[in-house]
């Protein structure tokens, strides 16, 4: 409630700030919809964003109705707010007023971000029923078969009531097996067990393999977190490895 409180009223302060009308004829303020839909008329967000935001006013109406099984998407909160600050710094004048202003290392993180997980659906492409070193992938197992793969999503929602993204959706030909992958760059900043939790909790919910791909050095503990539950886990050192055996070149 409090985090959509604070984007309407930035979101008011932007439009008012690029000559949009705040109010209505009988002298009340717009609602977070009509603010949302001016921004957009005035090309201040497209499609994507506005979506996060009519999704984000809609937990909001749950919440505000005493609706007690709220399902709410926490990694989607998590990155609405990471969305929202970058937004907010480079379009309002009273975040650009400061002596720093992190928009530039943020849009590197993003860019970082969708560079990274480029990279996973094009080595996913390449699966073929190979033989791998268990190893590569974190598990118990000493060799591990690839599944063929059909079908490769990015960026796909997977349940349309609790609206579960996630960074990649791979499924064999057969329509058999399919791989629940989320891409993690080594500058962003997460929860080991968080990241655990929710990569496990998504593929359950479709019935697929979790794996997680970490562009960093996994820590023990992260390693011991995945295997207890079960999922795959490849950080960028076994990574390379992996696109070495595929004999693709990394970018």
């Amino acid at each position: 409630m409090s985090l959509h409180h604070g984007i309407e009223l930035l979101s008011k302060q932007l439009l008012f700030e690029k000559g949009g009308e705040i109010y209505k004829e009988n002298g009340k303020v717009i609602e977070f919809e009509q603010t949302i839909n001016a921004l957009k008329s005035k090309k201040l967000i497209e499609v994507p964003l506005e979506n996060d935001l009519k999704r984000l006013n809609k937990y909001r109406n749950l919440l505000a109705h005493n609706e007690l099984n709220v399902d709410i998407d926490i990694e989607f909160i998590k990155g609405l707010i990471f969305k929202m600050k970058i937004f907010f710094e480079k379009e309002l004048k009273l975040f650009l007023c400061g002596e720093e202003n992190s928009y530039t290392r943020d849009i590197a993180i993003l860019n970082k971000k969708n560079n990274d997980e480029k990279r996973v659906f094009r080595l996913v492409s390449e699966f073929d029923s190979q033989s791998i070193d268990g190893n590569i992938f974190n598990i118990d197992e000493k060799i591990i078969i690839l599944p063929s793969i059909l079908r490769i999503e990015r960026n796909k929602e997977i349940h349309q009531i609790r609206r579960l993204e996630i960074d990649i959706l791979a499924t064999d030909k057969n329509g058999s097996q399919s791989w629940v992958v989320e891409v993690k760059s080594a500058v962003q900043r997460f929860s080991e067990p968080d990241l655990v939790f929710n990569t496990r909790r998504k593929s359950r919910i479709i019935n697929a393999k979790a794996w997680i791909v970490y562009f960093g050095q996994a820590s023990e503990r992260l390693k011991f977190l995945a295997r207890k539950s079960g999922v795959m886990l490849t950080d960028h050192e076994a990574f390379k490895k992996l696109e070495e055996h595929l004999n693709i070149n990394s970018m």
